[in-house]
């Protein structure tokens, strides 16, 4: 559960762009070209070079798959007036300041010819799971500068994570927006990517503000050599300010720790539109908990002073489950760490049980309704803050802690 509250430390606001109607304040041409699609072409096999990772994609090849420093690259014709065009990452990339900078790119490219990008405005936003996978989904429209000849421009983007690799699709052309989602999510369904070890267990959360899903936090549990549990928790959130802008929101927490749940040592970063604000681990040594990194681009070196047995996600985890087996209520208390809120103490999650499978989860003013699955995960939470509706919802999970 700790790896939950983590995007919780974010209060944002977001705008309603989940619609996929066109508006009918659209000029007639332009909502025919919005509505435009195409038949869903036949698909393709294909494997990289190295034959590390394979899949089936629709359409024929226009690019082959090809290796470029730390990526490949590859785009097909879907007959949608321009290409598919993928990259996949063997290694996973920030989720979220990755699609937004995807798109920007694009829609930068496309307009230099134009006279560069007069108006811009978000039109699609979305965050869904595909069997495990989240997936983020933006769509821009958007014009070019000069008054005279101005052109309308639409970009498209879909980012995956797939295992522990990222999947960026993209498309350029205005409408085939049903078809250009298809094409994504067969090539989604049908991708091969070879994780260097299964997770025993894994789950997904969905993030929403005021009913709008805003991002996702995936857990992966795996055991290493010694029997120890790595955790990896990543997490992504990407939110409207506006018409124009978006904020995005991406960490990563990476936890070791003992069978027993006890906490080895935490590295913990986060980024926000792109850039690095938190890049700091915690480990013990001589009797206290050491802290070393940078925060919002300062180095910090220091103890904290207490020598706390503290419990990693695991371990909460274990302990939450072991209360509802037990049939019991009340509430524990977990020092968690914190860097972004604050690298120099412990910050106190409280879990309340309330119930068998109900109580509340506290993080300083956040506190959260919750359903419990049962390995003592949360199910679903939801909590109010300054107007706001902030839920985290299981959406998909496989194995047991």
């Amino acid at each position: 559960m700790k790896h939950l509250i983590c995007v919780a430390c974010f209060l944002l606001f977001a705008a309603d762009a989940s619609a996929r109607e066109i508006p009918d304040t659209w000029p007639e041409w332009l909502r025919d070209a919005m509505a435009r699609e195409a038949k869903p072409r036949k698909a393709k096999e294909f494997s990289m070079a190295d034959d590390t990772i394979s899949g089936e994609v629709r359409g024929k090849f226009v690019e082959k798959p090809s290796l470029n420093d730390n990526y490949w690259y590859f785009a097909t014709d879907i007959k949608a007036d321009s290409e598919f065009m993928c990259w996949i990452f063997p290694e996973a990339i920030d989720t979220a300041s990755s699609t937004a900078a995807i798109i920007d790119n694009l829609i930068n490219m496309n307009a230099e010819s134009l006279g560069g990008v007069g108006v811009k405005s978000l039109y699609y936003q979305d965050v869904y799971n595909h069997e495990g996978s989240p997936v983020m989904a933006l769509e821009w429209v958007w014009s070019s500068a000069p008054e005279e000849n101005r052109q309308i421009g639409f970009a498209k983007v879909r980012t995956a994570l797939v295992g522990d690799s990222s999947l960026i699709c993209a498309h350029t052309t205005v409408g085939y927006r049903d078809t250009f989602a298809e094409a994504f999510d067969h090539l989604l369904a049908n991708i091969k990517i070879p994780r260097a070890r299964s997770p025993y267990y894994e789950t997904l959360h969905s993030v929403s503000i005021n009913d709008t899903t805003v991002g996702f936090a995936r857990a992966s549990m795996t055991e290493d050599a010694e029997g120890d549990t790595e955790i990896r928790t990543i997490n992504a959130m990407m939110m409207p300010v506006d018409e124009a802008n978006l904020t995005t929101t991406d960490g990563t927490t990476l936890e070791f720790s003992e069978p027993n749940g006890q906490l080895i040592n935490q590295y913990y970063t986060t980024a926000e539109n792109g850039n690095i604000v938190v890049n700091a681990q915690l480990g013990f040594a001589e009797g206290a908990w050491q802290v070393t990194g940078t925060v919002q681009g300062k180095e910090i070196e220091m103890t904290i002073d207490d020598s706390t047995e503290v419990a990693s996600s695991l371990g909460q985890l274990l302990q939450v489950r072991d209360m509802m087996k037990a049939g019991e209520e009340g509430a524990i208390d977990f020092p968690m760490w914190l860097a972004d809120v604050d690298p120099t103490a412990f910050s106190t999650v409280q879990v309340e049980l309330t119930g068998s499978d109900t109580g509340k989860m506290t993080l300083g003013p956040m506190v959260f309704d919750a359903k419990l699955d049962e390995h003592g995960n949360l199910e679903r939470g939801v909590a109010e803050l300054g107007g706001m509706t902030m839920s985290l919802e299981k959406a998909w999970e496989q194995g047991a802690p």
